[in-house]
């Protein structure tokens, strides 16, 4: 809204359609994973969100913007969050099941954590540069996993006893 100048209205209509999106991104995402690897489909999906980001950030540079691409760019950040319910299911699977419990809810209790403060921490990188930055900034964090779940098994197509063993 204030990056690109939309009014309230427009704006969430494309968050909506965005959410919208986000749900055929979640429902893709497992059986995707399950064929492809849950590597290259975090790795697939996390590039998808950066690159629309990105292209978030140059339209921003330009003196007037189509409507169409800010759609196009919600439809593909609305599919990288879809990687959400990757990590969940690769999370779990890495642990030995004496600790699969533990490991899990410490997992998700850390994102939960952060998930309190990215809020604060994002509104205060929008206030110093632009709403469109700030996601830039969200994404590039989100890269970083990308070497960290490379440095796990692969998990797709196993069974659970051959993964943590």
């Amino acid at each position: 809204m204030l990056d690109f100048h939309v009014d309230k209205v427009r704006t969430a209509q494309f968050v909506m359609f965005s959410w919208g999106v986000a749900t055929f991104g979640y429902l893709a995402a497992g059986p995707l994973a399950d064929r492809y690897g849950r590597k290259r489909i975090l790795t697939l999906y996390t590039t998808i969100g950066l690159i629309a980001v990105l292209a978030l950030n140059y339209l921003r540079t330009l003196p007037t913007v189509s409507h169409v691409y800010l759609y196009v760019l919600g439809a593909f950040i609305g599919t990288a969050v879809g990687a959400n319910v990757i990590y969940i299911t690769y999370t779990s699977e890495i642990y030995p099941s004496h600790v699969r419990t533990l490991g899990l809810g410490f997992s998700v209790s850390t994102g939960k954590v952060a998930a309190v403060f990215t809020p604060t921490v994002m509104g205060m990188i929008a206030q110093r540069s632009s709403v469109t930055f700030a996601l830039l900034f969200s994404a590039v964090i989100g890269m970083l996993m990308v070497p960290l779940i490379y440095s796990g098994p692969e998990t797709a197509q196993k069974k659970l006893e051959d993964i943590v063993n």
